[in-house]
């Protein structure tokens, strides 16, 4: 964690930055809102309970209770969650949020190559469409790997002029153990077959909107992530909308039994939306101090959850990229699209 010490530059946060959720009320007539959260197992697995092992025990009542007080402080008009259960478990997730006062008309639950957890999304918005991405499958070193919990593909309609695609990501853990002993290289390959559908996407519908958000399981910089991105030249490159806390701290997860604060959870954005993009609005949740139990991101999850807040109107113009003259991009979808089937 990064801590600053200059008065000066804390007060410049205080006063220039959105304290956390509660303090950003959007306006649905002029803005809407993009929140992604990994909930930590809403679902029932092997956990640690008041310093117990437990195995195959629910995601416990006070946890469940920070993570909808959380969200609730945050008020997102489309949510993207990650680490989901089965359709009970969505279920019970979305009567917790409707009993405290956030209310989604249109919601969905992917699965991809390993069941155990999903991936929802929830919209105030109308979808109009959608395409759950979880058929791409893969070799590695002989063996056949899919998308491990899919990417979520939805059409959701914004206002008159903007009609959002929102795509969720939750690329491969870490750990090797559930379905891959080759976590970074399956990432990898993930990476390539999401780029490809935003590839593709971007090609058809240059004047889009797209965002993409989700736990991506990897830094900023590294492969999957540059993957992703795009190349830096490129007329389909996204932006990191580069969010931050209070504090100015990035990081959205917390690895406490090796003391790592990692950003993980990501949300980008084509050239497009980002001219909507409201950075003054838009964080990385953090608690204050003297809050109650139930708005730490502790007492939740690892992770932290993002938000970022839109103008339904453009708030700045800028020239588009100059497309690249070598073939680069175009070799890297080819790549995902031959080891896809």
């Amino acid at each position: 964690m990064r801590f600053i010490s200059s008065i000066p530059i804390i007060l410049f946060f205080l006063f220039a930055c959105p304290l956390h959720g509660q303090d950003t009320q959007t306006n649905a007539a002029s803005t809407f809102s993009v929140a992604s959260y990994n909930i930590r197992n809403w679902t029932s697995t092997d956990r640690e309970i008041d310093g117990k092992y437990v195995k195959d025990a629910e995601k416990p009542p006070s946890e469940k209770k920070a993570v909808v007080s959380i969200l609730k402080s945050m008020n997102p008009d489309i949510l993207i969650v990650q680490e989901m259960g089965d359709d009970k478990y969505f279920e019970d997730f979305k009567n917790q949020l409707k009993e405290n006062g956030l209310e989604y008309a249109y919601s969905e639950r992917v699965t991809g190559a390993s069941p155990r957890i999903s991936q929802v999304i929830l919209s105030r918005y109308p979808v109009l469409s959608s395409t759950p991405r979880t058929n791409d499958v893969f070799e590695i070193s002989g063996r056949q790997e899919g998308v491990q919990r899919g990417f979520i593909d939805c059409t959701i309609q914004i206002s008159k002029e903007i009609k959002l695609k929102v795509m969720g990501v939750h690329l491969k853990s870490k750990r090797g153990s559930d379905s891959s002993t080759f976590p970074s290289i399956l990432r990898r390959r993930e990476a390539l077959a999401l780029r490809g559908y935003i590839v593709d996407f971007l090609t058809t519908n240059p004047d889009g909107y797209i965002i993409i958000g989700g736990d991506f399981n990897d830094s900023y910089g590294s492969e999957p992530l540059k993957t992703i991105i795009g190349e830096r030249r490129s007329e389909n490159k996204l932006y990191d909308l580069w969010l931050y806390d209070w504090l100015g701290d990035r990081w959205t997860h917390n690895f406490d039994s090796r003391r790592e604060y990692s950003q993980l959870d990501f949300l980008m954005v084509n050239q497009n939306l980002f001219k909507h993009f409201l950075a003054d609005q838009s964080f990385v949740y953090r608690e204050h101090p003297g809050d109650p139990d139930y708005l730490k991101y502790t007492s939740a999850s690892d992770h932290r959850p993002i938000m970022a807040v839109f103008s339904i109107k453009p708030v700045y113009t800028s020239k588009p990229f100059r497309a690249r003259t070598d073939k680069s991009e175009e070799k890297a979808i080819k790549k995902a699209e031959s080891q896809s089937k």
